[in-house]
């Protein structure tokens, strides 16, 4: 037993490393890209995984034509980057060989751009232009614009998802360089002292986070919240929970990229909207490669497979979906 432990743990070393030399060539080569375009005013990011490009486009296509749209493709193939370069309508294009982690992204895109920045997910639909124009318009003391929030029983405090956000780049660089800060996951275990002591003003501490289901400070959470201990405030416009109806502005589906594992309703609803999305994409040579690397099931499949979340999600749903592929399509 010794003896196989003294050969498989330099071999498990060896593959941390060569992971993260990987991960670390993979950022340098994205910020040489970002460098031709980070004087950009106002750009937002897009970052699109394997096997969504589909949904991308579809929501590139609700994008007006005058945004800085920057197109980050994130680990997709030879065969999806080609498709990518000639279907999805942006500005630019970024390609990530391997796949980065979002904290990695995020870390990139600030070290990179030198103004105001955004970022919003591929599978965000952003039903009202003028949004563009509100999520630009920072106040003169505010760190970031979240267009998404979730409550977290604080009487004053939202919690700003990072579904669709426009960050002051400076404010928050600037946070990040005076505490040494990180863009990653964090426990409060692991936090300075000094950061500790702002952020318990706030109402934190051990096993006390912005989203107690999650246990822990989400990659952007600690910046903006010291940002706001010293005075830079975030700014959000709807809560996420909120059922989708004909009047909403912005829509975010996500998880669109679980096509399996469907352990949950949140689940089930991307992998309902992506595939559906699939199935009316007008490029037959897209759904052939997709259906040939995924393996992937038909929409009726789906349903029949797991009849309980398709309750959970409710025909309000959808047919607010078929609403936002149809009309994506015809952009």
């Amino acid at each position: 037993m010794k003896e196989h432990l003294a050969i498989i743990k330099p071999i498990i070393v060896l593959r941390s490393l060569a992971s993260r030399v990987v991960h670390t060539l993979g950022c340098r080569l994205a910020m040489r890209q970002l460098a031709a375009f980070r004087q950009w005013q106002d750009p937002f990011v897009m970052i699109v995984m394997p096997g969504t490009l589909h949904v991308a486009r579809l929501a590139a296509n609700y994008v007006p034509p005058s945004e800085n749209l920057v197109v980050i493709l994130n680990g997709v193939t030879r065969w999806e980057r080609d498709w990518a370069r000639q279907n999805i309508r942006c500005k630019a294009f970024v390609n990530v060989p391997r796949t980065l982690g979002h904290a990695e992204v995020l870390r990139t895109l600030f070290d990179s751009f030198e103004q105001p920045f955004g970022i919003m997910d591929s599978d965000l639909f952003v039903l009202d232009p003028a949004c563009f124009s509100q999520m630009k318009s920072l106040a003169p003391k505010a760190s970031v614009n979240a267009y998404y929030y979730e409550d977290n029983g604080h009487p004053s405090l939202k919690v700003p998802m990072t579904y669709f956000m426009f960050f002051n780049r400076s404010v928050l660089q600037g946070m990040r360089k005076q505490y040494d800060l990180e863009l990653a996951a964090s426990y409060w275990e692991t936090l300075p002292n000094e950061v500790k002591t702002r952020l318990a003003s706030l109402g934190f501490g051990p096993n006390l986070y912005p989203q107690p289901h999650v246990g822990y400070f989400d990659t952007l959470q600690v910046l903006i919240l010291m940002a706001l201990t010293e005075g830079f405030a975030y700014h959000c416009v709807q809560n996420n929970k909120d059922t989708p109806k004909s009047s909403d502005r912005v829509f975010h589906v996500g998880a669109v990229s679980y096509w399996a594992n469907l352990d949950c309703a949140w689940k089930f609803r991307g992998a309902y909207f992506s595939l559906r999305a699939l199935e009316q994409c007008g490029d037959r040579h897209l759904r052939e490669h997709y259906h040939k690397t995924y393996d992937s099931i038909s929409v009726s499949e789906l349903l029949s497979k797991h009849p309980g979340f398709q309750g959970e999600i409710g025909c309000a749903f959808t047919e607010y979906a078929e609403e936002l592929i149809n009309r994506g399509s015809r952009c």
